[in-house]
C-alpha cells in the first residue's frame, strides 16, 4: 500500500487524530482478531473491529478472513469441550502463520494504532489420541491444564511478547 492510499484510508475512516487506539489482537470462533482494548476505542469501533473497518492493505483483510476460516476449523463443531483435531504439527503451521500475519498488520497501522498481541496459541491436547480411538465413549478424566514446555518456542514466544508490552 502506497503513501496516498493510506492517507486516503485514514481520511475515509477518520483516523487521522494523533492518538493511538488500542487493539487487542485475538482471534475468537467466527471472528477476526480485532478487537477494542479500551473504552475509546471501542467507542470509535464497537467492541468488534471488522478488518475493513481498519487502514488495512485488501491482501491483509482477505488474509484476516481466511485465517479466521482456518481458526474455526480447530474448534469440534459437534461438542467443542471434546480435543481440538489439531495435531501439533497444524497449531505450529497456525501459530507461525498468525505471528507473520500480526506482524504484518501492526506495520500497517503502526501510525493510529497499538496492536496489543493476545491470541493463545495453539498446542495439540493431549486427549486427542484417546479421543480419537473412542470418540462415543470419551471422557476427560480431569480439566486439561497446556503449559508451554520450558525453553519450547512458545514459552520462548510469550516471553517475548511481554517484554515486548511491558515496556
Amino acid at each position: 500500500m502506497d503513501e496516498a492510499e493510506r492517507n486516503m484510508l485514514k481520511n475515509e475512516h477518520g483516523l487521522c487524530n494523533t492518538s493511538k487506539y488500542k487493539i487487542r489482537f485475538s482471534f475468537d470462533w467466527q471472528c477476526p482478531p480485532f478487537w477494542a482494548y479500551d473504552d475509546i476505542t471501542a467507542q470509535k469501533f464497537d467492541y468488534f473491529i471488522a478488518p475493513e473497518e481498519l487502514p488495512l492493505s485488501k491482501k491483509l483483510i482477505e488474509e484476516a478472513y481466511a485465517l479466521t476460516t482456518w481458526h474455526d476449523t480447530a474448534l469440534n463443531w459437534d461438542y467443542p469441550p471434546d480435543p481440538s483435531p489439531w495435531r501439533q504439527n497444524e497449531c505450529d503451521q497456525f501459530n507461525a502463520a498468525v505471528i507473520d500475519f500480526f506482524k504484518r498488520a501492526e506495520a500497517e497501522l503502526i501510525n493510529e494504532f497499538e496492536l496489543i498481541f493476545a491470541q493463545q496459541l495453539k498446542q495439540e491436547d493431549p486427549d486427542l489420541d484417546n479421543y480419537l480411538k473412542d470418540q462415543k465413549n470419551f471422557k476427560r478424566k480431569k480439566q486439561v491444564s497446556i503449559k508451554d514446555p520450558p525453553n519450547s518456542f512458545l514459552s520462548i514466544f510469550r516471553s517475548e511478547m511481554k517484554k515486548q508490552f511491558i515496556k
